[in-house]
């Protein structure tokens, strides 16, 4: 687990009325980070068949060959057929350029299986032989945890905590003190980002999201889960008695 402090904005004198949304008096606005990466407990992952022939029949007869392949592979290990969605099939004519002349090379007929694992003891069993049913590309879409809520709330003390440390320290350099936390809030104080740093605000950047993983080829493990939380606190300050 890391905790990351993007960017404090210290404002030592009284805070001009242009908003009467912000303290009357001096104060320190921090923002604190606090991110943690868990194993799933549960995937989504998304298998592609494919195959071309000059003749469309017979390129969709071998993807549906192998389409039952894998249904046997997710019967043998007790995976159920509502925790797999296989609606999405396309076809295509696929050709390539030879000495200038386009030349017609068949029927591609692809067809996308997404299976949700839910039980991930079994999830390196599934691909191996997954793998072995030839499917052309598998790849991890997405992960998830069922601790999540718990970890954020963790996460949500923490990256106060963080933010109250920064804070603290900034207003022992400034010969001041921490009066009183004014406000908390996930989302960034915008009015005073927009009036400080003229609309561009400040923040660190995002996490990488959603995007799936590469195939997975014969790597077989999942992504952690990455959880992450940003705190935006504003707090009083006074000068040291």
């Amino acid at each position: 687990m890391r905790t990351i402090l993007s960017i404090s904005l210290v404002l030592l004198g009284t805070a001009p009325a242009f908003s009467s949304g912000l303290p009357d008096r001096p104060y320190i606005y921090t923002v604190g980070n606090a991110e943690m990466s868990v194993d799933p407990d549960r995937a989504v992952i998304e298998v592609s068949l494919k195959d071309t022939n000059l003749e469309q029949a017979k390129a969709k007869a071998k993807v549906a060959t192998s389409a039952k392949r894998v249904f046997d592979v997710l019967k043998a290990i007790q995976v159920p057929q509502t925790d797999v969605s296989s609606h999405d099939v396309s076809v295509r004519p696929e050709s390539e350029w030879t000495d200038r002349n386009r030349v017609f090379k068949g029927y591609e007929v692809t067809q996308q299986l997404r299976i949700e694992v839910k039980q991930i003891d079994k999830y390196a069993e599934l691909v191996n032989r997954l793998i072995d049913t030839g499917v052309a590309e598998m790849r991890v879409v997405e992960v998830f945890s069922s601790k999540r809520e718990e970890i954020e709330r963790e996460l949500t003390t923490q990256a106060i905590n963080d933010a109250k440390r920064r804070a603290t320290d900034i207003a022992v350099a400034s010969g001041a003190q921490i009066q009183s936390v004014y406000a908390v809030s996930p989302i960034p104080f915008g009015t005073l980002q927009d009036e400080f740093l003229g609309r561009r605000g400040f923040s660190e950047a995002p996490a990488a999201a959603g995007g799936g993983a590469p195939p997975l080829e014969l790597q077989i493990g999942l992504p952690k889960v990455h959880i992450r939380k940003s705190m935006n606190v504003i707090f009083t300050i006074e000068k040291k008695p």
